[in-house]
Parts: structure tokens; sequence; C-alpha cells
């Protein structure tokens, strides 16, 4: 029995954790982990802005590291445009929240 599939957003790709855990219960046969090309871009761009407010620069090449070692792992999880039909697909004014700044 093939195990389910899910399809994850841009918001779920953003948090360190939880990306982890998802790629590893993926690995594990747990279910089939999901994305498109467009939510991979939202993710690596909502990443570097977080570098950005964070760190004071971009880190692309990290971001990208990350990334590419996800899409290694899970080689078959991008989907093209066709499967992605009926989804709904993040306008520009939705997008991922900004992390607010530790309290000093």
């Amino acid at each position: 029995m093939l195990p389910p599939r899910a399809i994850v957003d841009a918001s779920v790709l953003y948090s360190r954790h939880l990306r982890n855990a998802l790629v590893w219960h993926s690995l594990e046969g747990l279910f089939e982990l999901r994305w498109s090309a467009l939510i991979l871009d939202e993710t690596r761009r909502s990443l570097i802005e977080r570098n950005l407010d964070t760190y004071g620069e971009e880190r692309a090449p990290a971001v990208d590291r990350v990334l590419e070692r996800i899409a290694s792992a899970l080689g078959s999880a991008a989907m093209g445009l066709q499967s992605t039909l009926g989804l709904r697909v993040r306008g520009e004014d939705d997008r991922l929240p900004r992390r607010s700044s530790p309290a000093q």
C-alpha cells in the first residue's frame, strides 16, 4: 500500500523544526511530501527575508543548500504545475508572517 501524499506549502517549509520533522517522517515512509517549484521559490524568498531581518545578510547560499538537500533526499517530491491545478496558489498579499524581534 502506498503512503498518503501531503502537499506542503511554503509556510510549512519555512519552519526549520516542522520542515525537519516532516522530511524525516517522509523518509521513514509515513507519507510522501509534495511541493511545486512555486512553493520552493516562495520558501526561498521568505527564508532569505528572515535572514536579512535576523542576521543583516541574505545568506542565500545557506538557504539554497538546505533546499537542495531536501530536494535531493526527496527527489520525487517536486510536482509540476499540472499536478497543482485546482489548488489555491498564494498571492503576493498572502505572504508568510515576518518574525518579530525578541523582546529585550
